[in-house]
This record gives C-alpha cells, structure tokens and sequence, in this order.
C-alpha cells in the first residue's frame, strides 16, 4: 500500500491508503472525521474527487432522511447529500436505519458513521454492523469483491541442517582454498570470493526458505482469564446484544450495565488470586518467570513514569516518587530485627523533576555471610508487584546496599514475609 496525502479543510479530519489488489486496479481508502459537523458541500466533493475508486468512509455527524429515517437535517447531513447528488459515481452503500451509535444514555440509536464508494465497486461491497467493543460507536465490517495482492519484505533465508554442517565446512573450505583466498590482500575481491563459497555450500547442502510462509502470532497470554471470566465477558456482550436490539427497553439495559458490573468484579477477582497464587510459588531464583508473568498481566497498556500509577496503602493515596520511597522504606525496615548487631548503609534517590539530590539513611539488613555465619537470613518477598509500568525499562527509586542492588518503580506490596533460618 502508498499512503494518501490529503489536504483538508479545517472542518474535516482524514487519513488514507492506496491499496494495490490482484487485477492490479488500486483503490483508495479513506477514514473521514467531521467533528463539529460544519463541514461543506464543496469539501465532501473534493475528499471524492479521485482518480482510483475509492471507498470514504467515518463519523460525518451528519443527520439526514436519506440514511436516517425522522431526521432532523443539520449541515454536515445537507452536505453530504448534495455531494451525492452532484457526484454521478458517488454511491452511498450505509443501509437506512443501520443505527451505527448507541446513545450511552438514552440508548437512541442514530446512524452518523456512513460509508460511500464508487460505483464500479459499490454492487458488490457488503455491509455488516458488528456487536459492541466497548465504544458507543458500533464496529462496521465492510466486504469488497477485491484480494490483495500481498508483497513480503521478508528476506530468503536458508534451513541449517545440523547433519550436514560439517560436510558444509569442509566443502567451503575447499572452495576457499581453490580461489586461493588467504593470498587475496583486495578487501572487496575477498568479500566477493568468501560470499560466493558461502552461496554455492549452501545451494549444495542447505534448502531456501519460502518467503510466504509467515510465522503465527497467537494474541497476548491473559494468565487471569480462566472460564468463569470467559462465562461473565459473554454473559455481558449476550445481554448488550439483547439490549441494543431493544434499545428503549429500560429492563434490557439494566441488564446489561449489571451483567457489565458482574463482568469487572469477576475479573478483577481473578487477577488478584492469580497474582496471590503467582507469588506465593515464586522462588528466589525466579526473577525471569517473574518479569515475564508480569508483562502477561499488565499488557501493551504501560506507563513508564515514575507517577504512572498511584499507590494505596492503610486507606492514604500515595503519588509521587518520594512518597512512594518512603512507603517502601517503611514497609521494608518493619520486617527488619532491630536487634540484629549488622547495619547497611541506604542511599535512596527519588527521581522526578529537579529531585536530584539524596537521602542517607539507616537500615538493619540481615544478611548471611562468610564471615559472619550465625546472623540470621530472611526470606523477604518482594515479587509481588501490581504496576502500570513497563517491567522491562528499570528506573525510579535505586536502593544500594552491601551484599545486593534492587530497582524499584511503582511498587505495590501485597505480600512481605520473613523466615529465619
């Protein structure tokens, strides 16, 4: 595909692509956004005017008899209607009454998404109205008569065969040594001699890849997504589809907002005992597992600052790097025996905006060492973490001391215990 470079007025927001299919005809898609539905008649004619045929389709705010039955005409509706009128290959494809948004309050369906397209591809474009994702705008799946002729930039590769790695040195070898390569002082005539070999041992021992063959990515691991999540998420989009085929009905959306409520707080629960199950199995040695199972549970959905997320601890809220430092510092000195003879040193840093300076204080911290064998060790559980940050990046808050350095960035404790051993 090329992108579409488009120039509309202030009135109208629009994205496109130029997608090549298999008869090697281009149509051009554009997504279109009317926010203030002031828009005019000239200006839908000119994101019409195209060369390719096209399919225009977005949220117009437009309101018009032509698509909505009762509809009071506004101007972005006028608009768009005359520019159908004018335009002899304009074809609008939206069925009357598709009833593309749900008002989250009344529950009033109104179709203001429309989809137009040239006539040479309008007879077999296909028009479906999906169920809801979580938008008062409803999905819609538009079908053309059309395959894409798919290009890969994914390079040949070669399927190493381990039995025959061996007679592949050997053979790249000798046809080193036939060019005389360890005689050859031209950096270039040297490059060219050693990739040659290189291709011709490969022709006779290895076997090219196919370049269409794609791997399959599978969706991201939800570890909390167990059956009754699965049972409460289609109990919930059963009873919108229930009320949005009944969208006046007081009863069915009832249903609805409580099949929703019923739907977060199993979720919610199901994260919390999966978290509780996660780190009450975490070993010292654990910490990929760990990283990685956090990835699973917090998703694409990371924030990477220091203040991303707020944490709540003995009914306070706290929010910036500093407060929470010092929640740590006290959650982690009060399982700490004071009676211990061994002390650390702790620098801790707050990052943030101008916080550069440090904050020296003391912390007993026992550890079990060589020289000191009988101070006792404490297994202290720090893997539980709930965070809207990237586990990946480290950053925040740094705690140094003698025998170890942790990171540590929008902790929230749910666990701290201690065995002596």
């Amino acid at each position: 595909f090329s992108p579409i470079t488009h120039n509309p007025p202030d009135t109208i927001e629009a994205i496109g692509a130029s997608i090549l299919f298999k008869n090697n005809q281009h149509i051009d898609f554009t997504s279109i956004y009317i926010p203030r539905a002031n828009c005019e008649t000239e200006e839908i004619e000119a994101m019409l005017d195209r060369s390719n045929p096209y399919l225009l389709g977005g949220d117009f705010n437009g309101h018009h008899p032509l698509w909505e039955s009762n509809a009071t005409v506004n101007k972005a509706g006028k608009s768009v209607y005359e520019a159908l009128i004018n335009d002899q290959d304009a074809c609008l494809i939206t069925p009357p009454n598709l009833g593309t948004r749900l008002d989250p309050v009344s529950g009033k369906a109104s179709t203001i998404d429309l989809t137009i397209t040239a006539a040479s591809i309008a007879t077999s474009a296909k028009i479906t109205l999906r169920s809801y994702m979580g938008s008062d705008h409803l999905p819609i799946i538009i079908t053309l008569n059309a395959s894409v002729k798919h290009y890969t930039s994914r390079p040949i590769a070669w399927a190493i065969n381990e039995e025959k790695w061996p007679a592949w040195n050997k053979r790249l070898e000798e046809l080193l040594k036939s060019q005389n390569f360890s005689e050859i002082t031209d950096p270039a005539t040297a490059t060219t001699v050693f990739t040659d070999g290189f291709e011709a041992s490969n022709e006779q021992f290895f076997r090219r890849t196919i370049p269409s063959c794609r791997a399959t990515h599978k969706g991201p691991a939800r570890p909390w997504l167990d059956e009754e999540c699965k049972t409460a998420v289609k109990e919930a989009r059963r009873a919108f589809r229930e009320w949005r085929d009944s969208p006046i009905s007081p009863t069915k959306r009832e249903e609805w907002r409580k099949a929703e409520a019923r739907k977060r707080r199993t979720i919610i629960t199901a994260k919390k005992n999966v978290w509780s199950t996660f780190i009450a199995n975490l070993g010292p040695n654990d910490q990929p597992k760990m990283w990685a199972f956090v990835r699973n549970m917090v998703g694409n959905r990371s924030d990477a600052s220091a203040t991303g997320q707020a944490l709540k601890s003995g009914g306070h809220t706290f929010q910036t790097p500093q407060e929470k430092a010092d929640l740590f510092l006290d959650r982690f000195s009060s399982t700490m025996d004071v009676s211990v003879p061994s002390s650390t040193d702790i620098s801790l840093g707050y990052p943030g905006d101008g916080l550069t300076d440090e904050l020296d204080v003391q912390c007993y911290v026992p550890w079990t060492s060589s020289d000191n064998p009988n101070v006792a060790t404490y297994d202290i559980k720090m893997f539980c973490i709930s965070r809207e940050s990237n586990p990946d990046f480290f950053g925040g808050n740094r705690v140094r001391y003698q025998h170890a350095t942790m990171d540590i960035h929008e902790w929230s404790f749910q666990e701290i215990s201690q065995s002596n051993v």
